[in-house]
């Protein structure tokens, strides 16, 4: 997943959809949790983890996961008492704004960055 990409996308979809401040904390918690998952397909989030990663409470995780799905934006899955099983779903980046530039910049840092480490 090119996690910069994934992120304009989201916020072409921001603006589109008008999604809440709780749907976009909500969505944030996730890609930070899938990223220290490796970007797995499909990856559990506690309940607890999200409330303290997005500020959201309970009700609110609820609510935000739902208009989320509902914009195919994520998918989850319950899996009863234990931790939701949660998908980030592909999204279409709208290259409009993107300039060449930007792609040759961010592959150049990537490149850099990994030669140092």
């Amino acid at each position: 997943m090119n996690y910069i990409r994934a992120i304009k996308a989201f916020y072409d979809l921001v603006q589109v959809k008008q999604l809440t401040t709780g749907q976009i904390a909500l969505w944030h918690a996730l890609m930070y949790i899938n990223n220290k998952c490796a970007w797995s397909e499909w990856f559990t989030a506690p309940n607890l983890t999200l409330e303290l990663t997005s500020g959201l409470s309970r009700k609110g995780i609820y609510k935000a996961r739902n208009i989320l799905k509902q914009h195919n934006i994520i998918d989850f899955k319950s899996n009863g008492t234990k931790a939701t099983s949660y998908k980030l779903m592909p999204l279409q980046y709208s290259t409009q704004g993107s300039t060449q530039e930007e792609d040759t910049l961010q592959d150049s840092t990537q490149g850099s960055t990994q030669g140092s480490t």
